[in-house]
Order: structure tokens, then C-alpha cells, then sequence
């Protein structure tokens, strides 16, 4: 490809819970096909803008909890990120207004 960047307008993927990659894993390696850029989505620290420890244990499994539900939303490296408790992953890319806003919400 010479060095050029094909980006696409979203990935979408599954995170396996328990599994040996790790969601932070998962979510940057997403970035990457979104942008079309093996090591964009390393340019900038996933803790600028949400703890990865935190984003990795959130939806574990853990005794006597359900953690069936919910999701995680932010915007990391251009790309507004969704992970929902059931492991899907969205990585869709953002325009330009909207990727300057790295406050993680609730999905």
C-alpha cells in the first residue's frame, strides 16, 4: 500500500470475556482497521481518556454479580468507541467536532 491509510467507517467485533486478549487489546486493534493505521491508535495513551484497568475488569465475570447488561461509551484517537456487556464492540469514526470530546459516557 506505500505507506498510504485506507480507513472504513466502523468495525465491529466481539470480545470474548475471560479470554486471553484483553478488551483494551480488543478496542485498540478495532482503531486500528477504523483508521486504517496499525500504530495510530498507539500515538495517543488510552488513559488520556479512560482508566484501561477499570475498562478492562468492568464487565468481568464476578461472583454473585450481573453484569449481563450495560455498556461503555467514549471517544478515544478520533473514533467513538461502544462496548456493550455482552462483549460486542462498535469502533465507528468521528468527524472532526466530535473527536476533541474524551469524556467516557454510559451506552
Amino acid at each position: 500500500m506505500n505507506g498510504e491509510r485506507t480507513s472504513i467507517a466502523e468495525h465491529r467485533c466481539r470480545h470474548e470475556w475471560g479470554g486471553d486478549t484483553a478488551l483494551t487489546t480488543t478496542i485498540l486493534d478495532g482503531i486500528s482497521h477504523v483508521v486504517g493505521d496499525k500504530n495510530y491508535a498507539t500515538e495517543r495513551p488510552l488513559y488520556d481518556v479512560i482508566d484501561p484497568d477499570a475498562l478492562n475488569s468492568v464487565f468481568e465475570p464476578a461472583p454473585e454479580s450481573d453484569r449481563a447488561a450495560g455498556g461503555v461509551r467514549f471517544r478515544f484517537a478520533g473514533c467513538d468507541v461502544r462496548v456493550a456487556a455482552g462483549g460486542e464492540v462498535l469502533i465507528e469514526q468521528c468527524g472532526s467536532e466530535q473527536s476533541n470530546s474524551p469524556s467516557p459516557t454510559s451506552w
